[in-house]
Formats: structure tokens, sequence, C-alpha cells
């Protein structure tokens, strides 16, 4: 057992977050960037080839979650879940961290049937991990990247 599964998250008022709360919460952050990613495409489609603006549009959606989540501990929708992204000390995440822990949003980019079926691999993979962890709920990203998500029981 690591010692996060250990963490007395009473201490900060905090307990770890539950499975649907973060999938919600990702939702959220999804339909924030879909507008801006949207309009983006239109204006790249015109000029440049499929693959660049695929590359751009996703490494945008990774620029959104790893800077929040460096800098504030949380995206738009975390927060609005109550949702707080921590290091192993309980501290805000390095930016090396949220990279690590968001690298998965990337898979985007590999084209076709291929990439979506990847993607949506991993994502299982990540819900299954954070649903199989009673104690902490860290999934395979978060081991990944040293972090874990905490919700507040209050705001």
């Amino acid at each position: 057992m690591d010692d996060l599964a250990r963490a007395d998250f009473s201490t900060i008022d905090e307990r770890p977050a539950p499975l649907g709360d973060r999938m919600l919460a990702h939702v959220i952050d999804a339909l924030i960037l879909f507008l801006p990613l949207f309009a983006l495409w239109a204006l790249l489609l015109r000029h440049v080839p499929l693959l660049i603006g695929t590359v751009v549009s996703n490494g945008l959606s990774l620029s959104y979650f790893v800077f929040l989540e460096a800098f504030r501990g949380r995206t738009i929708g975390k927060q609005l879940r109550r949702l707080r992204v921590r290091d192993r000390n309980g501290e805000l995440p390095t930016v090396e961290q949220t990279f690590r822990r968001n690298l998965y949003l990337m898979l985007g980019i590999v084209p076709g049937i291929v990439g979506s079926l990847v993607s949506l691999a991993v994502i299982v993979w990540i819900a299954i991990t954070i649903q199989i962890d009673p104690v902490s709920r860290r999934g395979i990203h978060d081991r990944f990247a040293d972090t874990f998500v905490t919700q507040a029981s209050r705001l």
C-alpha cells in the first residue's frame, strides 16, 4: 500500500474524489473547450493540413488542463464539483506532474478509427483504475504523475 492510500484526508477536510464527480468535471471542461476549439478548427482547416490542426487543438486542450491544475489545483469543471488535484504532500502539483497526468489527451492525434479506439480504451482504463482503488481513488494517470484528486466536503 502506498503513502497516498494511507493519507488522512480528514486533516484537509477533503476525501478522495469519486469517479462520477471526476467524470462530470471532465465533461464540463470538455464543454468549456468545445466552442473555442471548434472556432479554431474552422479557421485552421482552411489553411493548414488536418494533422497540424489536430495537434494544435489537442495541444491546447492539454495546456488547459496542465496549467489550471498546476497553478490553481483545478480546472473550471473541477472547481464546480469541488475537486482539487494534489501532489503526494497535499500541495499543488508541478507542471511536470500535471503534464504527465493529462498526457493521455494527446492520443487524439492518432488518426482515424485507431486513434478513437485507443483513446476510448485509455479513458475506460483510467475509469476502471479509479473505481477499483476504494481508498485513494487514484487512476493509472494519477499514479503515473504521483497525484491524487480530492473532493471538499463543503465549499
